[in-house]
Order: C-alpha cells, then sequence, then structure tokens
C-alpha cells in the first residue's frame, strides 16, 4: 500500500500488527481518549487487533487504504491518520467533502509532527484522488487540534451544536474544511 514520505524523520504508512504494542501504549493516554470519539477506554490490545482487521478487510474489499499510522524513521508508531470513509467511490467525487481524523501520542505533541503529517496527507489525497474538500470536525475544547488544522490551512467553518455524542453527552464541534487549489 501506499507510504506518504512527511519529511526525513516521519512517514505515514499502513497500520500493521507491529503496530500493537504502540497503539495499546499511547491509546490509553487520558487526553487522547478524551480529544477522540470513538476510542474506547481502557484501550486493549483486542481493541488494535480488531481495528487493524477491520482496516485489512476494507482494503480487501475496495482496493483503497483509509488510515495510516504515523511513523518515525525507527518505524515506531507515534500516531494515526485517516478517512471516514464507507468505500472507495467516495475518493472519486469531487462534489463531496471528506472527512478525516488525526491522533499523536503525547510525547509528540508540540514539535510540529502533526501539522507536517495533515499537511502531507491532505497533499496526497488532493493528488491522487478525485476529492476537492477535505474537511475535520475538533471537539470544541480541543484547541490543539484546531491549531494544527489551522496551520495545515485548513479554515474554520464554524460552531455545530450538539455535532459528537460522546458518554450520553451532546458535545459541540468546529468544523474545518481545506479546499484543492486549482
Amino acid at each position: 500500500m501506499t507510504k506518504i514520505i512527511v519529511n526525513n524523520q516521519i512517514c505515514l504508512d499502513l497500520p500493521s500488527m507491529a503496530d500493537l504494542d504502540d497503539y495499546v501504549l499511547y491509546l490509553n493516554e487520558p487526553e487522547i481518549y478524551d480529544n477522540t470519539l470513538q476510542l474506547p477506554s481502557p484501550y486493549l490490545r483486542q481493541h488494535a487487533i480488531d481495528w487493524m482487521e477491520k482496516e485489512l478487510e476494507f482494503i480487501q474489499k475496495n482496493g483503497v487504504q483509509k488510515h495510516w499510522s504515523i511513523r518515525t524513521t525507527m518505524h515506531k508508531t507515534i500516531g494515526g491518520i485517516g478517512m471516514h470513509i464507507e468505500n472507495a467511490e467516495a475518493l472519486q467525487q469531487s462534489d463531496a467533502c471528506i472527512e478525516i481524523g488525526y491522533w499523536l501520542a503525547k510525547p509528540f505533541w508540540n514539535k510540529g509532527i502533526m501539522t507536517s503529517a495533515l499537511k502531507a496527507f491532505c497533499d496526497y489525497l488532493f493528488e491522487h484522488t478525485q476529492v476537492t474538500c477535505i474537511c475535520a470536525h475538533t471537539f470544541e475544547f480541543n484547541k490543539a487540534s484546531q491549531r494544527v488544522a489551522e496551520k495545515a490551512g485548513f479554515i474554520n467553518k464554524g460552531k455545530i451544536k450538539d455535532f459528537f455524542e460522546k458518554e450520553n453527552t451532546l458535545m459541540d464541534a468546529i468544523k474545518f474544511e481545506l479546499h484543492k487549489q486549482s
């Protein structure tokens, strides 16, 4: 599958079973859980296995990859980025906005890694698919993720009331969009 080079220290690559320990370690960080929508807590090894099996099944069925591990040059997984799509046809629709999501392990925050990874990922989508619009939604309180989106060129489209439901609570979102330049 596709490997995306971010810079001389970071790449985006296909998640693999070799990533299990890194996923379990980093996705059990309370702040990662707080800032993500569908992550179980505690995050168990079986959660990682089930997710990776679903990802491989999606690739086999659709012929496209929708999630990447963010890796260091030492092949250590430090985060993830991906698209929320149901099938490969979504990547051929230029009139739709593809939603993406991302996370980065806490020890790697505030180093510009996520912004660089997000820019590289969006450049890849615009170059290799028919996608012309990419959107991301953040919890209203997640200022760090909002800064990442803005630094990557996304435009703040405003607040959406009661957009997310987490732990039986409706939460507001901030919507961000990035459009392909002609």
